[in-house]
């Protein structure tokens, strides 16, 4: 039975490792200053270009909450595993391509029960509005948290 593409190019991979190791190190190497130059100039677009990603952003957020608190990796599981689109409170359209900073829809993790930690029924990722209500609100705002605290978590 003849090899698939991927099995050759995994064959070919395992033979020649140590050969591109070597060209990659020497590249680097030689060309340092041009190297940094080009993280300098393309810092930002790279770290738009992770943030843009779901997953990555709201690990990128659930590392940032939980270092004075208590948490569950379960939780950070669960939010790889399927992050949701939506707001809970208000379910507005979350965007994950904000990057750095808080925007009016961006993510942002949202505990019940501040004493509780993050856990997992009491973590819910909310837009970055509606975690910050309680400073400037519209009265059409306020209900959509009063309907989202009505609600018992799951």
């Amino acid at each position: 039975m003849p090899e698939s593409k991927s099995q050759i190019d995994a064959r070919h991979y395992r033979n020649y490792r140590a050969r591109y190791l070597k060209k990659a190190a020497r590249y680097r190497r030689n060309n340092q200053p041009r190297i940094r130059a080009w993280r300098k100039a393309n810092r930002r677009d790279v770290y738009l270009r992770f943030m843009t990603n779901p997953v990555n952003r709201l690990t990128t957020l659930f590392q940032k909450a939980t270092k004075r608190n208590t948490f569950e990796l379960r939780v950070l599981y669960a939010l790889r595993a399927n992050p949701p689109k939506r707001c809970a409170c208000c379910n507005r359209l979350l965007n994950y391509a904000c990057g750095k900073g808080n925007r009016r829809d961006s993510p942002s993790l949202d505990r019940w029960d501040n004493s509780q930690g993050y856990t997992l029924v009491n973590t819910f990722v909310v837009c970055c509005r509606c975690n910050t209500l309680k400073s400037d609100a519209s009265v059409k705002e306020i209900r959509y948290v009063l309907a989202y605290m009505k609600r018992k978590p799951k």
